[in-house]
This record gives structure tokens, sequence and C-alpha cells, in this order.
């Protein structure tokens, strides 16, 4: 460890060096004379001018590839009897002729080493020159001003010539302290640098450039306070060095102390990141990131290096070569088109794109913790998708991606990558061959187009995770596709896939992802499909959340019959929100073999599928229904359904009560039946349309009803239909009347002949 004795000893040692330098100067100078001592300044202004011109074409040379190759050539010539170092300098030739087609990255990355050297290295140049130019400068002199003492003395006052002489020595003395001044004097522009990014309480840094800090004020700050020091420095030192340690590559400028002092800035708001936890990032590091990428920006070397690499590996993969032995990289069949795209954009980077791209990176990494989705991402059990499905975080990141037009393109690969894997997926599951829908292009999408689709993003994902949340499952941990279809979100699902018909992104696939989905094995178990209905749903551009949600609700209309449960809420559902064109898609999967799923028997099924499905068909020829009317739909469809159900589970009577409130399987009297559907327009047309085929003949038993229905009961409908007609008919409703209420009479098995 140096103390302050040692450095008080070192300062102490450049003042004396500094005297005996100048008091040799003055006795050179007065041994000489003006005129020789003048020729001695002119001289060493000579000699630092060409030593800093070579330094500077020493340098140059190191950063450019051919001449140094040419330089490696030498060596191995001096080492050609060292196999090991010959194949070593081999290799290095080869990666650097490489990397020298990367747009000059290699000579950038050259230049790094250079603008270190170069400083160090100039002091031995002078040194030479000076001993190289000694010859001319003494032939001069004598020729001149004869010798320095003597007859031929013609070197004119020697008061003068010591000062100058003095001058001559103090310049010479400064010129080889150049690089030592320099080098002293940049562990203090680092920290001050860092201390501009990160200041503490007390004004100082807390970063990696604490060490330096600290180096700086205990060790090398007395000595570049040293006044002859900085003197050197402040008096064309700094300018001297600079431009020592500088050097232009393609147009660009290295710069040792400015690049040192950005990367310390860098750093040091990098330090803000240090010992804090990931799920702990919050405002500060979110400005934070703001600052380094704005640091970054500001040097040219950073994003040429990094755009140079990129260009140059891709470029060098896509023709099928190799980078450092390296082959392409292998990202499987389904990505490989995708990663191809992915590396003609990294071959045109450029130094300018490569500062966008490092601009949309920082600005992701920001709404990623200003979000607290990286938050969320480190939390045990952190809740990633709130965020993911949240419109801001998704609007925020899809149009800060969009406006960059390779991370743009980026999405639009992205995207066409999962569609091309699903379409794989389902293909190998299958055993088809499905064509690829058609590729996405971002670039025909207008800006506000990409902010609804990111809105539109969010939803899909909300709507996606309430589905897989509230999917059932047993507490055996197996899946019971009855309880899971009855008890799950399903409308979410429906709507998720509702969502991604009128999207950007997943349009063009939307039919063949519906398809897939109601082609899987999870809808096959659960019985709601089948050919017929996928080609409608398709056909028709129906709702499928309507549908799933209609579906779910006619299973629990199964399943509450089943149990003897209340039904009405389920209808409700039902008439509320099915269209003729989702009834008319629904028909096709309420089958009897559907509805045993739910664990209806095989006799009930058969008879529930009837009654059902001519409930879709009074839909479907009703239309629309009015809020006033819902509940006597209700009302009707709810009785009918009981009935069927009551009919099936026996052949015995007490279907219907005797009066009003006497229990039966039903609870209701034949009154009660008819007076309801007779209110109700949906389930008059259903009976109407259930007890005539097409050609207008009369269905025996359509429902499945009347075979199961006792004599008791059966008159007890006849006298139901007879008195209904009997109290309600008019002159002008007596035939529609008549035509209704026979319709009625074949759906409970009652002869009509007699009752009008």
């Amino acid at each position: 460890m140096i103390d302050a004795g040692t450095l008080q000893t070192i300062t102490t040692a450049i003042y004396i060096a500094f005297a005996v330098v100048a008091v040799l100067g003055v006795l050179r100078g007065l041994m000489k004379g003006f005129y020789k001592s003048i020729v001695d300044v002119i001289f060493v202004v000579i000699e630092a001018v060409l030593s800093f011109i070579i330094a500077r074409l020493i340098s140059s040379t190191f950063t450019n590839v051919d001449k140094f190759n040419s330089l490696l050539e030498s060596v191995k010539g001096f080492a050609s009897k060292s196999e090991a170092i010959v194949g070593y300098i081999e290799k290095i030739q080869e990666y650097s002729y490489q990397l020298a087609e990367a747009d000059g990255v290699v000579n950038l990355a050259m230049a790094l080493p250079v603008v270190i050297i170069c400083p160090l290295i100039f002091g031995l140049i002078y040194t030479i020159v000076g001993l190289i130019l000694k010859i001319p400068k003494f032939i001069i002199e004598r020729l001149f001003f004869g010798s320095n003492r003597g007859e031929e003395y013609k070197g004119g006052n020697r008061i003068f010539g010591a000062a100058v002489g003095g001058v001559r020595n103090v310049l010479v003395f400064a010129i080889l302290l150049v690089p030592l001044v320099g080098f002293i004097n940049i562990p203090g522009m680092v920290v001050d640098a860092a201390k501009d990014a990160k200041p503490t309480e007390d004004g100082k840094t807390a970063s990696y450039t604490e060490y330096i800090k600290t180096a700086d004020e205990e060790y090398i700050t007395p000595v570049k306070n040293n006044i002859i020091l900085k003197g050197i420095y402040n008096c064309g030192g700094k300018w001297m060095f600079n431009s020592l340690s500088s050097v232009k590559v393609d147009g660009i400028k290295v710069s040792l102390t400015n690049d040192l002092c950005t990367i310390a800035r860098a750093e040091s708001y990098a330090s803000y990141f240090y010992g804090v936890p990931v799920q702990e990032y919050g405002t500060e590091q979110s400005d934070k990131i703001e600052k380094i990428k704005d640091t970054i920006n500001d040097s040219s070397v950073i994003p040429t290096l990094l755009s140079g690499t990129l260009s140059y590996v891709s470029q060098t993969w896509l023709e099928g070569g190799n980078v450092f032995g390296y082959e392409k990289l292998d990202v499987g069949e389904y990505y490989q088109p995708t990663f191809d795209e992915l590396l003609a954009i990294f071959a045109e980077l450029d130094t300018e794109s490569s500062k966008e791209d490092i601009e949309t990176i920082a600005t992701v990494a920001e709404i990623a913790i200003d979000s607290g989705l990286l938050r969320e991402c480190m939390t045990e059990g952190g809740d990633v998708i709130s965020v993911v499905s949240s419109e801001k975080f998704m609007t925020d990141l899809v149009l800060e991606l969009y406006d960059n037009v390779r991370m743009r393109t980026f999405l639009e690969m992205g995207t066409n990558s999962f569609t091309n894997y699903i379409y794989k997926l389902y293909d190998n599951v299958n055993g088809t061959n499905t064509p690829w829908c058609e590729q996405v292009d971002l670039d025909a999408v207008s800006r506000e187009e990409m902010m609804l689709e990111a809105i539109r993003l969010a939803n899909i994902i909300s709507s996606v995770t309430t589905f897989a949340k509230s999917v059932y499952v047993s507490d055996s941990g197996e899946i019971d596709f009855a309880s899971t279809f009855i008890n799950s979100d399903v409308g979410a699902l429906g709507r998720a896939l509702d969502l991604m018909k009128d999207s950007v992104i997943f349009g063009n696939s939307y039919k063949f992802i519906v398809e897939a989905v109601l082609r899987s094995e999870s809808c096959a178990q659960l019985g709601i499909i089948n050919e017929d209905f996928i080609q409608l749903v398709l056909k028709n551009d129906t709702s499928l959340e309507n549908l799933l949600v209609t579906r779910q609700n006619m299973a629990k209309i199964t399943t509450s019959v089943k149990n003897g449960d209340d039904i009405s809420g389920a209808i409700e559902a039902i008439l509320k929100n099915l269209s003729a064109d989702d009834a008319e898609v629904l028909k096709r999967t309420v089958t009897p073999e559907a509805l045993q799923i739910f664990g209806m028997s095989e006799k009930k099924a058969e008879i529930m599928s009837k009654t059902l499905n001519s409930v879709m068909d009074g839909i479907t020829s009703t239309g629309e229904i009015s809020d006033e009317d819902i509940e006597k739909e209700v009302q009707a469809v709810d009785k009918i359904v009981n009935v069927a159900q009551a009919a099936a589970s026996s052949s015995t009577s007490n279907v219907f009560s005797a009066t009003e409130g006497e229990e039966s399987k039903t609870g209701m009297t034949a009154d009660e039946l008819v007076s309801s559907i007779m209110d109700s327009e949906i389930i008059t047309t259903a009976v109407q349309s259930a007890a005539k085929d097409e050609e207008g003949n009369e269905v025996e038993d359509p429902y499945g009803i009347s075979s199961a229905l006792g004599e008791e009961d059966k008159q007890a409908a006849s006298d139901a239909i007879k008195n209904y007609y009997t109290e309600n008919k008019t002159e002008e409703n007596d035939e529609e009347m008549k035509d209704t209420l026979s319709s009625i009479a074949a759906i409970l098995g009652v002869d009509p002949s007699g009752l009008f």
C-alpha cells in the first residue's frame, strides 16, 4: 500500500527531476549559445511532430486488418520454427479476416487496445526519432554556427542561449510526460462521469468505480495536482494525449477517455440494479434504463460493434457458411423459416438501426418493470397473466414493437411461426396435411388497427385464462368431461375464439383454430360436436361464446332434470342469448348419445333430444323474443321438458295432478301445461312443427311422450285441451286454435276428434 510519505516522495522527485532537467538545459544552452539553442528547440518541435505522426500511422496500421495481417505474416516468418505459434497466428488471421467482413467490426475492435498503447509508445518513438535527427542537427549547427568554443564559435549570446536551453529541456520533459499526465487524469474523469450518473448523499459515487475513486482520491490526485504535471496537462498535454489516445475507424472516432467515461456512466446507471431483487425493480430502475440507453447511443462504438457482428454472423449463416467453426443454429422445422427471416433482418443491420433496436429493447424493459411483469415473473406464485392480459401493457408492448420496422417483422414472424406450429401439431395428431394459412403481413396494418389488435390480444389472453382457471378437475386429479363442461366457464373459451375471428394476427387462421378446437379429443369426449355441427359453425360465422354457453345450459338442463333441480334459469339463459342461426347449429349436437354422456338414461335421452330439438326448431322459426315474453317462454319450455322427463321415467299415470297443488311427477295439472304452451310462441311453433312432417302428414308420438303416458294422464290432457278451446275460442281464432291444440293433442297422444 502506498502511504502518504511515498506519495510525497514521488511528488518531490518530480520537482527535483524538473529542476535537474531545467538546470541541465541552462548549462547546455550556455555552452551552445543562443543560435544553436534555437535550433535545438526547432528540432524538439520537429521530433515531436514526427513522433506524433508516426504514432498515429502505427495506430492506423493496427486498426486495418490487411496491414495487421501483413504484420502477422512478418511475425510468422520470425517464429517459423515454432509450429504452435504459427498455428495460433494463422487462427488469429482467419478470424480477423472473417470479422473484417462485418462492416469494419474487427477494425473497431482492434482500435480499443490501440488507443491505450499509442500514448505509451509515443515516448519511445520520440526518443528514437530524436536519436535519428541528432546527426542532421549536428551538421546544421556546425555548418552555420561552428563549434561550441574557440575561434570558430558563432553561436550568439550565451546568456540568451542558457535561457533557451532551459526552455528546450523543459519542453522535452513535458513532451515525454504527456502520456503519464494523460493516464493519471483518466481515473478522475471516469469517477466524475460515474458520479454524475449516480451521486450519493455525500456526492460520491457508489458503483464499481468506487475502487477507482479510492485510488484517484488517495493515490492519484496528490500526484496529478503536482504543479508541474498540472501545468503540462493544462498547457497542451490534454489535447496531445486525447489525440494520441483516439483513432478514427471507418468514420467512427474511438476515444479512450470519452469511451471509458461513457462506460463508467452507463455502469453507474446500471449500479441501481445491483443487489436489488428483480421483483423489487421499480420507477428508479425504469428511469435508469432510459439513461443507460441514451448513454450507449451517445457512443458509436457499442452500436457499431453490435450491429456489425450480428450482420456478419447472420449473413454468413444465410450463405451456408460457419462463424468461428459454428454452423447455423438448428431451431427445428416449424421455426426455421422464421429464424431465416430473422437472420435476413440482422444481416441488414447497421449502426443507426442498432441504436433504434437498443431504444426499443430498453423501452420494452421499462414496460416490463413499470407494468410489474418482472416482479410477477420472479415472485413465486406471481400473477403474470394479470399483467399480460392488461390492455395498457399489451398496447404499450405491441405498439413499441410495431413502431420499429425490424421488431415489427419479428413480431410478425413470431406470430406466423406460432400459427404454423399449431397447424403442424394438428396435422401430426390427425394424420392430415393442412396447408398453412396466409401469413400475417403487419406492414399492411395501420397503427390504429394495431392498437385495437393489442386490446384484442389482451382480452383473448384474459378469456383463455378465465376458462383455464375454471376447468373442473375431480379430487382424484382426473378430468370428468361432463362435469368439466357444465362447471367450467366455456363462455370465456368461446369469447376468446370469437375475438380471434376479427384479429389481425389470428384472423387468417381463425377457422382452422376453431376447427382444431372442435375436432379435439376433449370436444369429442364431450359429445357436443359432429361433422355437421363443425361445418355449420364455420359456414354461419356464428358466435361461439353464445353457442358454447347455450350448449352448456342444455347440459345443465339435462343434469337438472335428472336430479330433479330447477331448470328455469338455464332455459331463460338459452332463450335470451340464442339466435335462429345458433339454434340451427345447436340442433346438430343435441343427440341422444350426447345427452347420455351427462348421465341420462337411453329412454330419457331419446325423449329429451326430441324435446330440445323441437325447442330449437321453435326458436329458428320464431326468431328474436322480446324481454316481456321471456317469462312465458321459460315457463312453457320448463313444463314441456318436465312432462317429457316424467313420461320417460315410467309408463304409469300420475304425470299430471288432478287438481292444482296435488302431488304428481310434474307437480302441474294438464290444464297448466296446455295453457302455458298456448301462451308461448316458441313451444307453440315447436309442437306444430313436431306434430307433422315436411309433407304435412301427422307424426306418431313425435316427442316419445304419448306412448309413456297412462290412460288417466291422457284423459286429463284431453279434458284440458277441450276446456282451453271452450274457454278461449273466438270467431277470429277458431281455426288457428284448433290447429295448435291438435298439435298438442298429438304430442300427448290424445285423439283430437270430438274435442272441438
